[in-house]
């Protein structure tokens, strides 16, 4: 899943840096990659440690579609 996307995305920021001969421009934009990610992990960590935060979440998901309509989407990168 998010590896195998991860994989992906990094290797088309290598092609372009090296076909642009700008290897730089994948070392800047490496970390920025994962950042979705990391988000998104530090995220369900949190739930998964607050039976409280994950009963508002879930609540709010419910009585807001959209909410989580949106937060479907920075998962996905949308």
């Amino acid at each position: 899943g998010e590896g195998l996307s991860l994989a992906f995305r990094q290797a088309v920021l290598l092609a372009k840096a090296l076909e642009a001969g700008a290897p730089e421009l994948y070392e800047t934009g490496h970390p920025a990659l994962a950042e979705r990610a990391q988000f998104m992990g530090a995220m369900m960590l949190l739930l998964d440690r607050s039976a409280l935060l994950r009963r508002m979440t879930l609540a709010t998901f419910r009585f807001a579609p959209p909410v989580f309509d949106a937060m479907l989407r920075v998962h996905l990168g949308s």
